[in-house]
């Protein structure tokens, strides 16, 4: 996570969520090996808070295969019908987005619908969006991002697919719950 520490998202999000924020997109993720995840009882009460206190859905991205320890779990192992979601196989979480009660997680696909190799895969997961050639706005002005890399590499990523997941999670947080944000 090169944002900053858990702590500092943790404060993000109680921030974000006492500003009436009701649709909180987090682009970082910290991986961690499964077997010692580290202390995050200040995030997960952050995400309770702004989930269930605050009535807002928070979006996280899966996170990135190669990225700062960040090694992709085995994909589901569909011959193991006692563990549908396939906890038994993970290796690494991907943090915020394995508070699942709380945080929908998004990974990414290709341009055919494909899992991206790339994207971070794990029992959290609950939806994937576009994760190659996108198309956004300069932070610096002066136009649009092409998130193309150079000639010959694509590049892929699921934190593109966060942003673009908040429409389609308000509708269904809609449908599930009710009109309980304005849109």
């Amino acid at each position: 996570m090169k944002a900053g520490t858990l702590n500092t998202v943790a404060r993000a999000v109680v921030h974000a969520a006492n500003m009436g924020a009701k649709v909180i997109n987090i682009s970082v993720t910290a991986c961690l090996p499964a077997v010692a995840p580290a202390d995050q009882r200040a995030l997960g009460a952050a995400l309770w808070y702004a989930a269930t206190v605050k009535d807002a859905v928070i979006v996280a991205a899966a996170g990135n295969d190669g990225e700062a320890g960040c090694d992709n779990n085995p994909m589901y192992d569909p011959l193991d019908p006692a563990d549908p979601r396939d906890w038994h196989q993970v290796k690494v979480v991907s943090s915020p987005s394995w508070f699942s009660d709380y945080v929908l997680s998004v990974g990414a696909v290709d341009a055919s619908g494909a899992p991206l190799d790339k994207s971070m895969s794990g029992p959290w997961v609950g939806v994937a969006a576009p994760g190659t050639h996108i198309m956004g706005l300069s932070p610096q002005g002066g136009g649009p991002v092409n998130a193309y890399p150079p000639r010959g590499r694509v590049r892929r990523t699921c934190r593109f697919g966060a942003p673009a997941s908040r429409r389609p999670t308000s509708a269904a947080w809609r449908r599930w719950y009710g009109p309980s944000f304005p849109t």
